[in-house]
């Protein structure tokens, strides 16, 4: 990830900022897969956990997933609106009382104290870009 670079089936990709990684993990099909070191659980900043579907939600994906589709993508935001969002985020200011609540829950959720620091990191720019986000509920509509 801090290399700017992938590999897909011995092809090289270089990324470029801002750049997202997406790492899944099928709990029910675990063969050839290794759980992640301690250490590096903490670099991702989400945990998603997909509940069984129902049957009808199971015959959605088989015919969506076996049948030709026409897709037209469009970029909602583009890599420099992000990178305007990341600098609204950095310019909003932590209060000291807040970094240390997040320090204490991140503490006191692990039990024996041993916080990850980067995982406590990320808790607060999470909340830094919700408060540097504009509120869709609050926006004005067009008349």
């Amino acid at each position: 990830m801090q290399e700017h670079r992938v590999t897909v089936q011995g092809q090289t990709y270089t990324l470029s900022e801002p750049f997202f990684v997406f790492a899944t993990q099928n709990p029910i099909e675990l063969e050839g897969t290794y759980p992640l070191p301690e250490a590096q659980q903490d670099r991702f900043m989400f945990e998603i956990v997909i509940a069984t579907l129902s049957e009808n939600q199971e015959v959605e994906v088989v015919l969506s997933t076996t049948s030709v589709q026409k897709h037209d993508f469009r970029h909602a935001v583009t890599g420099a609106d992000i990178a305007g969002f990341q600098a609204a985020r950095a310019a909003r200011p932590v209060a000291d009382a807040v970094a240390r609540y997040a320090v204490n829950l991140a503490r006191t959720s692990r039990g024996s104290g041993r916080a990850r620091l980067r995982k406590t990191v990320g808790v607060v720019r999470r909340q830094r870009t919700r408060a540097a986000a504009p509120d869709p509920r609050r926006a004005r509509r067009a008349p």
